[in-house]
């Protein structure tokens, strides 16, 4: 995990991940890792929940 919210997440995020591999980002409600993807597009590719978890548990999640 890194922290989108912290001003040097790009810089780690490069420097852990290979260029060229598939990032799967995801959070609560899909806008930090919106934020992420803008930021991590040019150099990989980006698959993203775009509704967040919440949004994902809501339409294939069991609430009991």
């Amino acid at each position: 995990n890194i922290d989108v919210l912290q001003d040097d997440f790009k810089e780690k995020a490069v420097a852990r991940i290979p260029e060229g591999k598939t990032v799967a980002l995801y959070c609560r409600s899909g806008n930090r890792s919106k934020k992420a993807a803008n930021m991590l597009s040019g150099k990989y590719k980006v698959v993203e929940l775009a509704t967040g978890w919440s949004g994902w548990n809501a339409e294939f999640g069991r609430n009991e």
